[in-house]
């Protein structure tokens, strides 16, 4: 495949999520992505060790809905430059070249 480089922000709305599945998803997008935006919907706070620069937490400070916190990380990427944005639920185990194959296909 042809490499394409675009600027992929993935926004992950979290709401008391599993540690060890939600560092995996973590683990998964750093590689494939231009940054992470989180948005806690929950009224802990995210409980993870992954430290990297790529990743931006914003927390809702509750529970606000699902698609308002989407579209505050939506937003968020966009003013940062990203050219596409993937959206993934706190569960998700994308696999390791999901983001080259879908920019590939557009």
């Amino acid at each position: 495949m042809q490499k394409i480089n675009k600027k992929v922000s993935a926004v992950i709305v979290t709401y008391n999520h599993d540690k060890i599945i939600f560092e995996r998803l973590i683990n998964r997008l750093l590689p494939q992505t231009f940054e992470i935006i989180i948005c806690n919907n929950s009224d802990r706070l995210l409980n993870f060790t992954i430290s990297d620069k790529k990743i931006f937490i914003k927390e809702m400070s509750g529970n606000i809905g699902i698609a308002a916190a989407q579209n505050i990380g939506m937003d968020l990427a966009f003013k940062n430059g990203a050219d596409f944005i993937i959206q993934f639920d706190q569960d998700s185990v994308p696999s390791t070249d999901l983001i080259e194959k879908l920019v590939q296909v557009f």
